[in-house]
């Protein structure tokens, strides 16, 4: 049948048919550069059926490798490359989690459901900032490495944790990480951790420059734009905690903004000694916040956020002040404070004494993944050196191996000359039976890195 389509629109004047072509078009056009692919989870749970039927795990792998992995979209191929997992470590995560499989089934298949959501949200996003460039988004099922990352203009989501909820059982892990997660998560999070992910796509940003605080603003900030883009409260439980415990959590962060290291802030994972996971994205959402509140431009407000030089501290600074945060803080009663809570060391008069003692969690990482002691399981730390600047961080030397002067106590003394000069910082950690390098404990103030790398004790005179 032939349709005169000026017949359809005879009666609307020339006006309302322009501004109806336009706003077509318009959509046409991005809808087209915001593609959003699903087939990864299709494909996974295909593959996941044969696997789960296989008692070899030799097989597993290989029907997993190509059912999944080599069929996989160039998303799986990007996640994989950026939150980096082999197939045998799926395979043992499937054969060992079978209650979260089972949980999380249903909830994967919910994702399409949502896209006309996500794409309505990325639609007024550019409503917002009209700069924003085009993008693809990925679904995937990764090995519980990450709810979402990006790689160029790639979102690539990990829809075994970002579609977790309270209903998932998580009962088979031995930490309470997703099930503090999930607490918090619903289906409208999906959409907003989809457009916090699409505008991390806009920065371009040198992750080797940036400090502790232009990590936090750079993470949290995007919680903050996809709240106003999805039109809906960012929710999740960093935010919570957070907003209960602010001065405290600050009076922490602030003895470190300046340093590199991010392992107890940000991607934090299943780390027993924090009171809460990512506490720097709650801190980097705050601070934009305030910054957007405080601005009378509010279009030129979003748009210095997203395009913030996150990896320039001094640009970091200027924005932290200019958000007036710091006024706020004041009025809570945050008075600045220099390193209170001092761990793994004392000085008196000319020695220098390495303490390491029994703790409630003692989390290190080794080459088996992550170790937690505690004590129950104190006795089994047979061994304790200290590694830092001042011994080429030899894990093994006999120089800087501590001696056990009661059950709950190791103690190494040495003269402070042999160590560091005044005025210099020296950075270290402890090693345990060899091979388990210890993180700090997360209300120690004597700690960051120098390079970016995992967090370290350091003492300074």
């Amino acid at each position: 049948m032939k349709v005169d389509i000026f017949e359809k629109f005879k009666n609307y004047s020339m006006k309302k048919l322009l501004l109806i072509v336009s706003f077509i078009l318009s959509q046409n056009c991005f809808s087209q550069s915001t593609t959003i692919f699903t087939d990864d989870i299709d494909r996974f749970w295909m593959a996941y059926d044969s696997v789960v039927k296989l008692n070899n795990t030799q097989q597993q792998v290989e029907v997993l490798q190509k059912m999944y992995i080599d069929k996989g979209s160039v998303g799986l191929k990007a996640f994989m490359e950026e939150r980096p997992f082999k197939t045998e470590d799926l395979v043992k995560i499937i054969n060992g989690f079978p209650k979260f499989w089972a949980s999380i089934r249903p909830r994967t298949a919910i994702v399409k459901s949502k896209i006309p959501e996500m794409e309505r949200s990325i639609v007024y996003l550019k409503k917002l900032y009209p700069q924003l460039k085009e993008g693809a988004m990925y679904f995937t099922i990764g090995a519980l490495q990450s709810g979402g990352t990006r790689q160029g203009n790639k979102v690539l989501i990990g829809s075994e944790i970002a579609m977790g909820d309270k209903t998932v059982d998580v009962s088979e892990f031995g930490n309470n990480w997703l099930k503090d997660v999930f607490a918090f998560s619903d289906d409208d999070r999906l959409v907003a951790l989809n457009v916090h992910e699409y505008i991390h796509t806009q920065q371009k940003l040198n992750d080797q420059k940036m400090s502790l605080l232009g990590k936090a603003i750079a993470e949290g900030s995007c919680d903050f734009i996809a709240e106003l883009a999805t039109q809906k409260p960012y929710v999740a439980n960093y935010l919570d905690y957070y907003s209960q415990h602010e001065v405290e959590t600050w009076e922490l962060f602030n003895t470190q903004k300046e340093g590199k290291a991010s392992s107890q802030w940000l991607s934090t994972g299943s780390n027993p000694n924090l009171p809460c996971s990512d506490l720097g994205y709650a801190i980097g959402y705050t601070i934009s916040k305030f910054y957007y509140q405080n601005s009378k431009d509010k279009p030129l407000a979003i748009k210095n956020i997203i395009e913030g030089r996150w990896d320039d501290f001094k640009f970091c600074t200027t924005f932290l002040k200019d958000s007036g945060y710091f006024k706020h803080l004041k009025k809570k009663g945050y008075r600045e404070s220099r390193y209170s809570n001092i761990e793994g060391y004392s000085l008196e008069n000319d020695r220098l004494k390495f303490i390491f003692k029994r703790q409630p969690n003692i989390v290190s990482f080794g080459n088996n993944g992550m170790e937690v002691f505690n004590h129950e399981n104190f006795e089994k730390i047979k061994t304790v050196n200290v590694a830092g600047d001042f011994n080429g961080w030899n894990k093994d030397s006999e120089t800087y191996k501590m001696k056990r002067i009661s059950a709950d106590i190791f103690e190494l003394e040495l003269p402070i000359s042999e160590v560091l000069k005044k005025g210099e910082r020296k950075y270290f950690k402890f090693v345990i039976n060899g091979q388990n390098w210890v993180e700090p404990q997360f209300k120690t103030t004597n700690k960051g890195s120098a390079d970016g790398g995992s967090t370290n004790l350091f003492v300074e005179i």
